[in-house]
């Protein structure tokens, strides 16, 4: 008896496998895992402190690693200082128990590191935009909870993430060191919708 590999569940998407995309690849990949996490930060209490200013800092946060995949021009001072306030709003809301903000976080991390690396990546710095990207896919697949998402849930979401993959793959956007091609990362591009079986029940 052998089993059908469409059967087989979709597999994570490994450090090894991010370093076949280009840097546009990665935060492209980032910024797609980012929009999905940021209808969790919604969840914030309406009396939490700062609320409006910390849901814009995530927005422009996504914003950023959007505009980089798609070869929109960024400025590396402001890509930075959006880069930092991310930071400080996933360390801020990580208090009430959401971590989301990191998922959003490392990925205008990863945009800002791209930018800043401009034409060529060498391994150091290509390795910190694959470990942002890769950050960002472990919050997406904990549903921006910091725990183990239940397993049919959790496979969605990993199918989801895995999809994606094959498609930025299939793009051919280039190799890793280098920017590479711009992709359009709306759910009006080539890689469609953000959950193309609507999104799982609770995440």
């Amino acid at each position: 008896m052998f089993v059908m590999v469409d059967s087989l569940p979709a597999r994570d998407v490994s450090l090894s496998d991010l370093g076949q995309l280009s840097l546009r690849g990665n935060v492209a990949l980032a910024a797609r895992c980012a929009r999905r996490l940021r209808p969790c930060l919604d969840r914030l209490p309406p009396d939490y402190a700062d609320r409006p200013a910390l849901l814009q800092t995530a927005d422009q946060a996504i914003a950023l690693a959007e505009a980089f995949a798609a070869a929109k021009v960024v400025d590396v001072v402001r890509a930075a200082a959006i880069s930092f306030d991310a930071r400080q709003v996933a360390e801020a809301v990580e208090k009430v128990g959401q971590y989301a903000g990191y998922g959003v976080w490392h990925a205008a991390k990863a945009a800002a590191e791209a930018v800043r690396v401009g034409d060529r990546a060498n391994d150091t710095d290509a390795m910190e935009i694959v470990a942002c990207t890769y950050g960002t896919i472990r919050v997406t697949l904990m549903g921006g909870t910091g725990s183990r998402l239940a397993e049919g849930m959790l496979a969605s979401v990993r199918a989801t993430l895995r999809a994606d993959y094959d498609a930025l793959c299939a793009l051919n956007l280039g190799p890793l060191h280098e920017p590479g091609k711009a992709v359009d990362v709306s759910e009006n591009g080539p890689l469609g919708p953000l959950w193309p079986e609507g999104i799982p029940v609770g995440y």
